[in-house]
């Protein structure tokens, strides 16, 4: 038995008890089984209590093929909503339930309801168990969260080894879990010892070589490494493991035409792979091209492609677009992009996702294909089909991206529609989507209406104004929408205590901040939008460094360096090269705590402790509004409770 699984199964439950408010039946389900799902609206627990209507949505973990999502409508009966469905997919191991209505989700406070799928012998099927522990170890999967249970996640890893002994997969969930939890050289002098004994016994199956190698390196024993990595490819060269082993050292290599080259060579020697891997190799193969500057190269490779993306020919043209350079033939590959954009294959949409997320992702990528093709149409000075394509990427973007904003408005101008320019600038504005482009072209239609900036009649019904004046009104617009919409999402979540050190190596508790507000904001050197969100940030700092009830905490998480000094130094350098002021703490398992799973994330900490908003994500300059009037709000509440 595993060494770090110290667990006595007979006496462990993987009936996980969650209040019988859901019910799924049955409770061992297997593939071909009509399963039934019951969520009890009524129970005191229930979070959809009002919903007037309620989807079941279940994730099926299917091995080696995606995951797959099921939406599940509910049919309500009294206080009791009740839904069906058949459970098809072969290879499904685990289903996860969560259940929502429109913005509102119940998954049990972030502990979704799951059950494992059974073979016709009554037994767990092959995975079950596996997938469980590691969901428990975890903590997320594909946007089902379960607080992360190390008993039960051990528990589970250790059954799966039981009814299927012989497989090694559980043991690199619990390996990682390990090194997480105490990383010394007990730990992988244990880890290492229990490597090689899983090594001794999977050696002549393929498919385990390129999951041993990778943890060979991770325990710094490169000559093992290099050992295997030998052994596969005398024992299996044209197998699975030495054909990922090879893509993952052609992508970690710097020099794209090499890359290139490299690629080419890999898919002429692998050329029976599955379709969906062999699709990934060409993006990439294009995209090293595209690096690389080989433009007519990359191009011929997306003509390869049996599914190509608008996504795909974005990367590929706006690189040029972007510097105008060789435009006619960069507008010709943008506009293909927006006829793929426009005729979306729905057979491409993941099966994790649900139909709301694909439409969703579908109009993100038209509009940003059209931004794209617009943009080059603008520096080719066809106006007037810039202007199209624009109402239609403002339309399809609800005028939230302010890139695209701000380039319609440019495109108004240049066709002299100056008053639609400042209409449509005036209403980005309000809807908390201005730039300093926008507002550049907002002035310029201004002038050119005027032939001055002092004054017209910008919008009708309007006395005359100035251009400072119409800001002002619109500026009072944004700051009523944005002071609704943060007061709408409020929230009162109890903050989980953390202990972590500053960069001058200081201990700063969270909890002695209680009284003040605290801003948590998880970022990494590496991480792109967190580094675009960062100017604004430090405005926002700038703005309350002296108030005594504001503190800024930015979490330097998921770093890769080597140890604490290394990732100290690394972010002394950030802060340095940029010059920001903000204090940085270095994350300590509390990005997990508060269970993040993408940066940059935001936590707003009231003056009693509780988590009153989130922000994941940046979206734009509106960050440095939205910010100061999250704090405005709270310190709101510090001052009437002093009062």
């Amino acid at each position: 038995m595993n060494r770090l699984f110290l667990i006595l199964i007979t006496f462990c439950s993987f009936a996980f008890a969650q209040e019988s408010y859901v019910s799924i039946t049955p409770s061992q389900p297997k593939v071909g089984d009509q399963i039934t799902v019951t969520y009890n609206a009524g129970a005191a627990k229930a979070q959809l209590q009002s919903s007037t209507d309620i989807e079941c949505q279940t994730l099926v973990d299917r091995g080696d093929f995606d995951e797959l999502l099921i939406e599940t409508p509910l049919k309500k009966d009294g206080s009791v909503w009740r839904g069906t469905f058949t459970l098809q997919e072969p290879g499904a191991r685990l289903l996860l339930f969560k259940f929502v209505s429109g913005e509102k989700t119940d998954d049990d406070g972030g502990n979704v309801w799951n059950t494992l799928v059974y073979g016709s012998d009554d037994k767990a099927v092959k995975g079950a168990n596996y997938m469980l522990g590691w969901l428990l170890a975890n903590g997320n999967l594909y946007g089902f969260n379960h607080s992360t249970d190390i008993v039960s996640a051990k528990s589970a890893l250790a059954k799966e080894m039981v009814l299927y002994p012989g497989t090694w997969k559980p043991r690199l969930v619990w390996w990682d879990r390990a090194l997480k939890e105490n990383d010394n050289e007990e730990t992988r002098a244990t880890i290492h010892k229990e490597l090689d004994e899983v090594y001794a016994s999977t050696k002549d199956i393929d498919e385990a070589y390129w999951d041993l190698i990778p943890w060979y390196e991770k325990l710094d024993d490169s000559s093992s490494a290099v050992r295997l990595t030998q052994e596969v490819n005398t024992k299996f060269p044209r197998g699975k493991s030495a054909c990922l082993l090879r893509y993952r050292a052609i992508m970690k290599n710097k020099d794209f035409a090499k890359r290139a080259e490299m690629l080419e060579k890999l898919l002429s020697d692998f050329p029976n792979i599955a379709e969906k891997q062999k699709e990934n190799y060409l993006v990439n193969l294009s995209s090293a091209y595209t690096a690389d500057s080989n433009y007519d190269k990359a191009a011929e490779i997306l003509s390869r492609l049996k599914h190509p993306t608008a996504s795909y020919y974005n990367s590929l043209s706006w690189p040029l677009i972007e510097k105008g350079e060789q435009l006619e033939k960069a507008v010709a590959w943008a506009k293909q992009g927006v006829d793929l954009a426009v005729n979306a294959d729905p057979s491409a949409k993941p099966g994790y996702y649900t139909h709301q997320d694909w439409d969703e992702q579908s109009r993100e990528v038209l509009y940003m294909i059209s931004d794209t093709y617009g943009y080059g149409l603008l520096q080719l000075k066809k106006y007037d089909e810039a202007e199209k394509i624009y109402r239609q990427a403002y339309q399809v973007s609800k005028g939230e991206d302010v890139d695209v904003d701000a380039r319609y408005v440019e495109a108004l101008v240049r066709n002299k529609h100056f008053e639609d320019a400042m209409m449509i600038g005036r209403q980005c504005i309000e809807d908390l989507h201005e730039s300093p482009k926008l507002l550049d072209m907002m002035k310029e239609a201004y002038a050119q209406k005027e032939g001055s900036e002092k004054g017209f009649d910008a919008l009708p019904g309007d006395k005359q104004k100035s251009f400072d004046g119409i800001l002002a009104d619109a500026n009072r617009v944004k700051t009523e929408k944005l002071r609704k919409k943060i007061l709408a999402s409020r929230t009162n979540t109890p903050s989980m205590d953390f202990t972590v050190n500053d960069l001058q190596g200081t201990p700063v508790v969270l909890s002695s901040l209680k009284g003040k507000v605290v801003i948590l904001d998880f970022w990494a050197t590496w991480c792109g939008p967190c580094r675009a969100s960062f100017p604004y940030f430090q405005k926002v700092y700038e703005k309350y460094q002296k108030n005594p009830h504001v503190v800024f905490l930015a979490v330097d998480s998921w770093e890769r360096m080597k140890d604490i000094p290394a990732t100290v130094a690394n972010a002394k350098k950030f802060m340095n090269d940029n010059k920001y002021t903000f204090p940085v703490v270095l994350d300590d398992k509390v990005a997990e705590k508060y269970n993040v799973t993408g940066i940059p994330t935001k936590f707003i900490i009231d003056k009693n402790g509780d988590v009153a908003f989130t922000s994941i994500g940046f979206d734009g300059p509106g960050m440095e509004d939205e910010l100061t009037q999250q704090i405005e709000i709270l310190l709101g509440e510090i001052v009437g409770s002093l009062e």
